[in-house]
């Protein structure tokens, strides 16, 4: 947003400028709201957060700058975004719960007086530590330093990369100048499914959790039991995945967006890194949940499901009756 600043000493033929009682008049309401409308219109076709820019002194009789909340927006980002911290916003502001802000909500934003602190650097090893504020979220914290969420998740050993709490020291993995290996092509597919089908808002990383469970669990279940490959898909994920009869989302555009990197909103990166981060632990270190089925409907997909279901974000989640694990045994509802 545009500062208005008072202009001294400009052609002020045919005007007094008065200074009574501190009280000092500056621009009309007129220039005022078209300055406003012009900063209106920049901030809503900006389609990406522009690099942090430097600090700038304060300077007397500043206006105070004006940020209106967007959906999906949060503190850390806002703060990234204009070069201040989320302490500052949060004290302007008075706020109570730095996580709890809302779209269309209006937000002083300070002057930066000084350049934003540097990382700390541990001492006795000379790594890079982020001390999380009130706001933070990782994926703003690797915006920040240039590196990748999976990198500060593996780093530190997040089991949750969306749950980090004020005050936590992070170790902020060395910055990578040369290119980033190929993910592996079962993670990619697998993290784009996650993506084109987890849409809860707010992100459920733990839905996500699930749905890679799902995934996983039927590529074992299939190599186990061949003969459930006309159901299920297989061998190998990249069979069980592009299944549409119960992967409906494989190549939507949705699909299509993830693997090509194309995110519109913070929010869309924000659920674009868990999954990446779920496909990558589920694949990697194996399932957390037992479940085979999900849908948005709350209906059992299958008889060799066990009831009740379990509803995580937009899906409900069944495992296998167990008494129907094995497609030889004549499953009977």
């Amino acid at each position: 947003m545009r500062d208005n600043r008072t202009r001294w000493g400009r052609r002020a033929r045919g005007g007094v400028l008065l200074l009574m009682f501190g009280m000092l008049t500056v621009s009309s309401a007129p220039a005022a709201a078209a300055s406003a409308r012009r900063g209106a219109s920049a901030f809503r076709v900006a389609t990406a957060w522009p690099a942090p820019i430097a600090a700038r002194p304060a300077h007397a009789g500043s206006a105070p700058r004006m940020h209106i909340v967007r959906r999906g927006e949060t503190l850390s980002a806002i703060a990234l975004r204009y070069g201040v911290t989320v302490a500052a916003i949060v004290q302007a502001n008075g706020l109570s719960n730095p996580r709890m802000i809302y779209a269309g909500q209006r937000l002083v934003l300070p002057m930066p007086g000084r350049a934003a602190a540097p990382p700390a650097n541990d001492p006795g090893t000379g790594q890079v530590i982020h001390v999380v504020e009130p706001g933070d979220t990782t994926s703003a914290i690797a915006q920040r330093y240039g590196v990748t969420v999976a990198a500060i998740v593996q780093a530190n050993g997040l089991t949750t990369p969306n749950r980090i709490i004020g005050g936590q020291r992070l170790v902020i993995p060395a910055r990578r100048e040369t290119a980033a290996p190929a993910v592996a092509p079962d993670v990619a597919e697998l993290a784009a499914i996650i993506y084109a089908e987890a849409q809860a808002d707010p992100v459920d990383f733990n839905e996500m959790l699930a749905i890679a469970s799902v995934v996983r669990n039927r590529v074992e279940h299939v190599a186990a039991y061949p003969s459930d490959q006309r159901w299920f898909g297989g061998p190998g994920y990249h069979a069980v995945l592009s299944n549409r009869r119960e992967f409906p989302s494989y190549g939507t555009a949705r699909y299509a967006s993830f693997l090509a990197g194309a995110f519109g909103s913070p929010r869309e990166q924000v659920a674009a890194a868990s999954a990446m981060q779920a496909a990558t632990q589920v694949q990697s270190g194996g399932a957390p949940y037992s479940f085979v089925f999900f849908q948005q409907a709350a209906t059992r997909p299958s008889v060799r499901a066990a009831a009740p279901a379990v509803k995580l974000g937009a899906h409900r989640f069944w495992s296998f009756r167990p008494d129907c694990v094995d497609p030889a045994t004549g499953c009977h509802p």
